[in-house]
């Protein structure tokens, strides 16, 4: 009879798992590779380099993107684990795109149940009562922060692995069994190729549990070694192979290891306690008296409010059950220990800072952490085990309830928390389901189902994709290294139809948006569009096809990248994109041609400054008595500013006939160790002194440099009612600053100094390294 209940209990549990999956994922079970759920920024990048990888290409190095260097498999956000074998299967298997986007949703949807089933068996483990812990898992695991990934960060949406490492803490701590801390190592090696996030949250529970093992349990201090030693020995070896891997396949020595955003991206208690997909949050949205309703940002890890209220009620009755001095409360060894409940809440405050906050020192210990930029996402493991804690205090309280012979109410509470678990749930339902419509257009759009493709395109206009060796994407982007963030505002929209070109051609694309780029490749990279004073490393490679390069026809191209078309034939129009081959070669020579003629007139220049082409004022200051020992140029440079008032230069600009566009330049020395970087910003005043408007020129826009210098620069209208600019450096960890120009956008600057080294239009020349 037991039998036949236990299989009654398993139909049970797989039909209402199966109708809440299918609700919850109707289109990806539907139609798994007729979807692109989502069509810019990190989703279709995501999109692109795991298609790619597996149409064109083989092994661990990535060729779509970084043209003519290419990227690491591991630092594309492609889900090695599975685009790397699928690029070998695809040799034989010819696999369409159809298909690995069905393999990649239905991984995703398979995950999901996974991560369901697992924790149904923590649910289970915990007593709590069959159906109740199914309906619970399901909730759990469909309200959980990983959803979000659904919509870009599709390596981190993958909601099984947590859940799967919390069930075999809980056997091991119980057990002590090794085969435990084996799964955590299998597990953990398996999903480091989808994310390296999931290597660090593993570090993470594994640390928090052994410091927690250490303060609950009491044992000898032998013996609490003995039973944690297992557990770091999986994830230490886990560290070791992923780095063993990393030296022997990534010939990049220069990654960036502190990136920008480490306390930016941490969670805050808003995104804690709310979410404007809950149905009961829309009820306050844009109510002043709650105005911050969190929207499912990095650090997103709302509970619930089920698991919120369960939460503080549980701590009511875990302090009277102290006061009483009784023994048979929630929180105990025997039931639900101590220790979850630290690892818990020391992910929290990991994941919103604290530690860092309060003494920075501490990432000498953890440095690691130090190279993920979204601390906020180190919440999941709070999430995971503080909804199933509350599932076990509903439990808990149902128990009490019915044993206290009130079963109508303990039916009623059971029936109230799952309603409104259920309702929120069907929230975050509506929100995926919603992607529905919306990711079969984006597939249709994407692969040009309803319109001619860029192959059809370029055939009529005799051209193919082989007459081409890469795609230029204008305006220039790069992205990924932190120093360098070419573009990044105006990226997304260029970015998801040149990867659509890109992916229909078999075009690799020169444009970068990635992650921990090497920082030498992507200084040779940005030179491509300096303008013809700065060399461009890219023209040397052997291949002499030219680049197809596009722009969209709304674009604003700066002097300097509009310079290219000089050296490109025009093709016609797709797409509302303008088509041009543009060669190399004749960007190579349109730049020594345009060098030596000037250099020809700097042959009987004096030392000193001249303006050639000068209608209007220009400014230049060398900064030869500023005190720094880092110099770029002449015989000084400026030390850093450190006031609060970061003004160091004003110049008067004499009455113009009519505004004018001008260049701001300036060259600054950065460090080699972290993101940090300077900004500045001109105030541009009238003859009252009041601002008409102020330019912001970031250094991480900069695409000329020497070594660790970069040339801060900007064009920009200057007002013809402007008598006066004031310019003001945020100082953000920049060594030394060296030769500031204001010009006329048309003009020649000729800076000669007494040893004949000589910067045209503040670029050096002749400045290979």
């Amino acid at each position: 009879m037991k039998k036949k209940h236990k299989w009654l209990g398993i139909a049970i549990g797989i039909s209402i798992v199966s109708v809440l999956i299918v609700y919850f994922f109707s289109f990806l079970l539907i139609s798994p590779g007729h979807v692109i759920i989502q069509m810019d920024g990190d989703a279709v990048k995501n999109y692109f380099t795991f298609l790619y990888h597996i149409a064109y290409e083989k092994g661990i190095w990535f060729g779509g993107m970084n043209y003519p260097y290419g990227e690491n498999v591991v630092f594309t956000d492609n889900q090695p684990f599975l685009s790397i074998p699928l690029s070998y299967l695809n040799s034989f298997l010819h696999l369409s795109f159809e298909n690995m986007l069905a393999i990649m949703h239905l991984f995703i949807v398979f995950c999901n149940v996974v991560a369901i089933i697992y924790t149904y068996k923590i649910l289970n483990w915990f007593q709590v009562k069959f159906p109740f812990s199914i309906i619970f898992a399901c909730s759990i695991i469909m309200l959980s922060p990983q959803v979000f990934g659904i919509i870009g960060h599709f390596a981190l949406c993958y909601s099984c692995v947590i859940p799967m490492i919390f069930y075999w803490s809980i056997m091991y701590h119980y057990g002590h069994e090794k085969k435990y801390p084996i799964y955590i190592f299998l597990i953990g090696i398996v999903f480091v190729f989808f994310h390296p996030y999931f290597m660090a949250m593993l570090l993470l529970w594994v640390l928090f549990y052994s410091i927690g093992y250490f303060l609950v349990i009491r044992s000898s201090v032998k013996n609490k070694i003995i039973h944690i030693l297992p557990l770091v020995c999986s994830i230490v070896t886990i560290f070791i192979l992923f780095k063993v891997f990393l030296i022997s396949t990534d010939p990049v020595k220069d990654r960036p290891t502190y990136p920008w955003g480490f306390l930016d991206a941490c969670t805050n208690f808003s995104e804690v306690f709310t979410s404007t997909y809950s149905p009961f949050w829309q009820l306050f949205k844009n109510k002043s008296f709650y105005p911050e309703i969190n929207s499912g940002g990095e650090g997103n890890v709302y509970l619930g409010i089920v698991s919120i209220v369960m939460i503080i009620l549980s701590f009511f009755i875990a302090a009277q059950k102290i006061i009483k001095k009784q023994t048979d409360g929630i929180i105990s060894e025997k039931y639900f220990s101590a220790i979850w409940l630290f690892i818990a809440f020391a992910a929290l405050a990991i994941a919103m800072g604290y530690p860092f906050k309060l003494n920075m020192r501490l990432l000498n210990y953890l440095s690691v952490l130090k190279q993920f930029r979204s601390l906020g996402r180190f919440s999941w493991m709070f999430y995971y085990i503080m909804t199933i804690y509350a599932a076990v205090v509903i439990n808990y309280i149902y128990s009490k309830l019915f044993f206290a012979n009130k079963q109508f109410l303990a039916y009623a509470f059971v029936l109230l928390v799952t309603i409104l678990w259920g309702t929120e749930v069907i929230g975050y339902a509506n929100f995926v389901r919603g992607k529905e419509s919306e990711g079969v257009k984006n597939y249709r759009t994407f692969f040009s189902k309803d319109e001619k493709n860029w192959n059809q395109y370029l055939a009529e206009n005799h051209y193919n994709s082989d007459n081409f060796q890469a795609l230029l994407l204008l305006p220039f982007f790069h992205v990924g290294t932190e120093k360098i963030w070419v573009n990044d505002n105006s990226s997304d929209w260029l970015l998801t139809f040149g990867l659509k070109a890109a992916i229909q051609l078999h075009l690799p694309v020169i444009d970068v948006m990635m992650s921990r780029s090497s920082w030498s490749q992507a200084m040779k990279q940005v030179r491509l569009v300096a303008g013809p004073l700065s060399d461009k490393p890219i023209l040397s490679i052997k291949n002499r096809k030219p680049f197809l390069l596009l722009y969209h026809k709304s674009s604003i191209l700066d002097p300097d990248t509009k310079y290219l078309l000089s050296s490109a034939d025009y093709i016609g129009e797709h797409l509302n994109f303008c088509v041009y081959a543009c060669y190399p070669d004749r960007i190579a020579a349109n730049d020594k041609r345009y060098i030596d003629s000037i250099e020809t007139k700097c042959k009987n220049l004096l030392s000193r400054d001249t303006c050639l082409n000068c209608t209007t004022d220009y400014y230049v200051e060398h900064f030869d008595k500023g005190g720094a020992k880092e110099i770029l140029y002449g015989t000084g440079a400026a030390k850093p500013k450190i006031d609060y008032d970061s003004t160091f230069l004003t110049f008067n600009i004499k009455p113009l006939s009519d505004s004018s566009d001008y260049e701001f330049s300036v060259w600054v020395l950065l460090n080699s160790i972290d993101f940090s970087s300077p900004f500045f910003e001109l105030n541009l005043l009238d003859s009252t002194g009041k601002l008409i408007k102020m330019e912001t020129i970031k250094s991480t826009g900069s695409v000329d440099n020497y070594k660790m210098w970069f040339r801060v620069s900007k064009y920009f209208n200057l007002p013809v009612s402007c008598r006066k600019i004031s310019c003001k450096v945020i100082d953000w960890g920049y060594l030394s600053m060296d030769e500031l120009l204001l010009r006329p956008a048309n003009s020649v600057i000729i800076s000669k100094s007494d040893d004949d080294t000589t910067m045209i239009n503040n670029h050096r020349i002749n400045s290979k390294e």
